[in-house]
C-alpha cells in the first residue's frame, strides 16, 4: 500500500507513526515537516527493499518492483542505472563485464585505434582542437564529433571534417 503522507492530517500522521512505532509513541509532532519526515523514515525501513540480485533476475523489472517502490526510495528521481550503482557490487560486475568485453578482437582493435580530424586539409589531434583553432563554437562541436565518428565526416559552417586514421 502506498501511503502519499502529504495529504493525511497531523492526527493520522501521529497514529501511523505510532502503529509502526508502538516502542517509543508520541502524542504530537513539533511541526508538520518532522511529522512527515519521521514518519516517511518510518515507512521506508517498514518497506521491504528489493536486492540487486533481484532487480537482475527479473526480465520484467515493472514486476520485480512493487509500484512507487523506486520513487519512494528515490526522492531525487534517479534513473534506475544511477540508483543501482549505488550498491558496489553493480558497479564492481559492470568493471568486470567492460574488462571482458576486451577480449573480443573486433572490441578491442574499436576501442585502441586512434583518429586525428582533417580540417578543411588541415590536420588536428582531435575535434575539439581544430573547433578551437578555427573559432568555431564550442557548443556545436559534440554533435560533429558524433556525426563524424558515425559517418566518417561531416561538414559544420562550411568546415568539411574527416577522420584520419593515425599511423603510429
Amino acid at each position: 500500500m502506498t501511503t502519499d503522507i502529504k495529504t493525511l492530517s497531523t492526527a493520522e500522521l501521529v497514529a501511523l507513526y505510532n502503529k509502526h512505532n508502538p516502542s517509543a509513541p508520541v502524542k504530537k509532532f513539533q511541526d508538520r515537516a518532522t511529522a512527515e519526515r519521521r514518519v516517511q523514515a518510518i515507512l521506508d525501513q517498514a518497506m521491504p527493499k528489493p536486492s540487486l540480485a533481484e532487480y537482475r533476475a527479473s526480465p520484467d523489472l515493472a514486476k520485480a518492483i512493487p509500484p512507487n517502490a523506486l520513487a519512494e526510495r528515490n526522492p531525487e528521481r534517479l534513473p534506475l542505472h544511477k540508483l543501482l550503482e549505488r550498491d558496489g557490487s553493480f558497479a564492481a560486475s559492470r568493471a568486470a563485464a567492460i574488462a571482458a568485453s576486451w577480449a573480443k578482437p573486433e572490441v578491442a582493435a574499436a576501442r585502441a585505434s586512434r583518429h586525428h580530424v582533417l580540417a578543411n586539409g588541415t590536420e588536428y589531434r582531435s575535434t575539439q582542437a581544430a573547433f578551437r583553432a578555427l573559432h568555431l563554437p564550442m557548443a556545436k562541436m559534440i554533435p560533429v564529433r558524433m556525426e563524424l565518428k558515425a559517418k566518417g565526416s561531416a561538414t559544420f559552417s562550411g568546415v568539411k571534417f574527416k577522420l584520419v586514421e593515425v599511423t603510429k
